[in-house]
């Protein structure tokens, strides 16, 4: 069935908390993390940043390339910048302390963030209220330490594998970054909540496979709860027992594609440990068997907390074959949130987003990035805004994993030249449609405008395209519409039209909007004198 999509009208859902009664597995007892400080280093030129940047491996809580940098450190980590002549100064001694302090649980429990438990109930409760869309929790894989890393699936037949676009979306590979857990289970709230009301939601559902792993490192944060309910401690790694006396491995230096490599310190003691060998851990098993079984078109990995969208390659500097794709999905993904994007300043080796795209024996090539989130660990109240920043990322995601259609620009062709619309003047309007879908064609794209505007009559409404390739941009050059302006339309009037935008059986609604007649100056200057005035 035709369904008519507002191209903004999505709405955010914040989620429940849904309390659980404790991990079910044993955790290893050890000893607590070692207490790390909030430090600040502020770049004295572009030298000192890129000295900086070649060193590598920081857990960034907020991250100004080439200006200044907010870092959480242990006190051999603070020592070994020092080495290396930074100057850092030290703003809180024990994160770990100033963080529980704020949060809101009482007597533990995480606060407002989602334990393991919590998460469990909340997929069962998802699936309870969803069953149509949902599937039931499915274990992907077990940890070292027994617990199941979970997995959901929503469409419109959950239980059957349809020959529609797939995408995948995972959190937590660090246990640290536990924000990233509540925008994946966010989307898939929001999803269910909108399905049948939201018109972006009912539409994805019904012509995706969309796929969740909300938390990839379940001892790791299991870790954290015991070590630390009441939230603040700083763990990153999973809890392989290394056999020297260190536990845990970086998962996101563990993937096989060019592991070892730069960025993938060999020690165990090092907070981005690589592993044993290649792909040693279940949790990255369990990972990769899913994207194996799978044919996924895109993929987020969401960590935190760099503001930043991270693509392939990370092994080298030098980028993937599709980097020009890579570059225009991650435009889309950030029109609302304006995070900065691109390869990784530094080098990381055996990253989930570099073996997505560049293991291709067992697999198609998968589109891939990772999502640094701008909260900082263990800020309650960044988990609204970080999931309002995370939820047209998701959803944009979504959509391209197949055809999509908006209108990338429209300009005034025609009247008396002067590319706006005056009072009196009958011009012509010429739209550019670009189809952002990753790969898949957009078949029978047709466009029609409509407006209420008193002052606006529309002479020529529709205009036919037929297929546009991914990627590709199409103008209606050969089919403009003609619309007439009154010639007694009010000074500073904003011309309003709506344009619905047709492709395959997707209809996408965009609205158009130009102030009549001549452009109010507010400022004016030649810039030949001088810049005072800027």
């Amino acid at each position: 069935m035709m369904k008519t999509i507002p191209r903004h009208a999505f709405l955010l859902l914040l989620l429940p908390v849904f309390l659980g009664s404790g991990a079910s597995a044993a955790v290893t007892a050890t000893p607590l993390p070692d207490p790390v400080k909030q430090v600040r280093i502020e770049f004295r030129d572009k030298a000192e940043w890129e000295r900086f940047r070649r060193l590598g491996g920081s857990d960034f809580l907020e991250l100004q390339p080439g200006v200044c940098a907010r870092l959480a450190l242990d006190d051999r980590q603070i020592q070994k910048l020092r080495s290396h002549g930074f100057g850092l100064d030290v703003e809180i001694e024990d994160l770990q302390a100033y963080y529980a302090s704020r949060m809101s649980g009482q007597g533990g429990n995480f606060g407002l963030f989602h334990t393991y438990s919590e998460t469990e109930g909340f997929l069962d409760s998802l699936h309870v209220a969803c069953p149509q869309i949902t599937t039931p929790k499915q274990s992907i894989g077990l940890t070292h330490e027994g617990r199941d890393i979970w997995a959901m699936k929503i469409s419109d037949n959950p239980g059957i594998d349809e020959d529609e676009p797939e995408v995948l979306f995972d959190a937590l590979h660090h246990a640290v970054e536990v924000p990233s857990v509540e925008v994946v289970l966010c989307y898939m709230r929001w999803l269910c909540e909108g399905y049948g009301r939201d018109p972006h939601a009912t539409y994805l559902v019904d012509h995706r496979e969309i796929w969740f792993v909300p938390i990839v490192n379940p001892d790791g944060l299991v870790y954290l709860e015991t070590v630390s309910p009441e939230g603040g401690a700083w763990w990153r790694k999973n809890r392989r027992d290394n056999g020297d006396g260190t536990w845990g491995v970086d998962l996101n230096r563990n993937y096989p594609y060019h592991w070892g490599g730069t960025g993938a310190p060999s020690d165990p003691s090092s907070d981005y440990y690589r592993g044993p060998w290649a792909g040693s851990e279940p949790e990255v098993q369990a990972m990769m068997s899913l994207m194996i079984g799978r044919d996924f078109v895109s993929h987020i990995s969401f960590h935190s907390s760099a503001r930043a969208i991270y693509l392939p390659w990370g092994y080298t500097a030098e980028p993937t074959g599709y980097h020009s794709t890579l570059l225009d999905w991650c435009r889309g993904m950030t029109k609302y949130n304006c995070y900065d994007y691109g390869q990784l300043p530094w080098r990381s080796s055996g990253t989930s987003k570099d073996w997505a795209i560049g293991e291709c024996q067992t697999k198609g090539v998968v589109l891939s990035c990772t999502h640094e989130l701008a909260g900082l660990s263990w800020h309650e109240e960044d988990i609204a805004p970080v999931c309002t920043d995370a939820l047209w990322p998701q959803i944009y995601t979504t959509w391209v994993a197949g055809s999509y259609c908006p209108i990338e620009e429209a300009i005034v062709q025609g009247g008396d030249g002067n590319a706006r619309l005056d009072p009196g003047e009958t011009a012509g309007l010429v739209l550019d449609i670009k189809n952002r879908g990753l790969f898949a064609p957009a078949p029978e794209v047709s466009v029609a405008i409509r407006s209420d505007d008193p002052y606006v009559c529309i002479l020529d409404a529709e205009a036919q395209l037929g297929t546009i390739a991914a990627q590709w941009t199409q103008r209606t050059t050969d089919d403009p519409f003609l619309v007439r302006i009154d010639p007694f339309t009010p000074e500073d009037h904003v011309a309003t039209l709506f344009a619905e935008l047709r492709f395959g059986d997707a209809c996408v609604e965009d609205t158009l909007q130009w102030v009549v007649g001549p452009a109010f100056v507010r400022f004016e200057d030649d810039m030949e004198d001088n810049f005072g005035v800027w």
